[in-house]
């Protein structure tokens, strides 16, 4: 988004094993690998999706 190179690879073993783990966990069927696998895919649109707080107090997506 910024023009300056991202270590993906670092970043997907850092969220393996953070918040991503239940992707991991065959205990939890709700949360598929395969999902994880799909949103870390770089490179993928010319856009981003931001999330920001509107002065109604509510989260709204722009896409960028």
């Amino acid at each position: 988004m910024e023009g300056t190179p991202i270590d993906l690879q670092k970043g997907i073993e850092e969220c393996k094993q953070t918040s991503g783990a239940k992707f991991f966990d065959p205990n939890n069927p709700i949360f598929p690998e395969e999902d994880f696998w799909l949103s870390v895919e770089g490179d993928k649109f010319n856009f981003v999706l931001h999330v920001e707080e509107g002065s109604d107090g509510l989260m709204h997506t722009i896409r960028k």
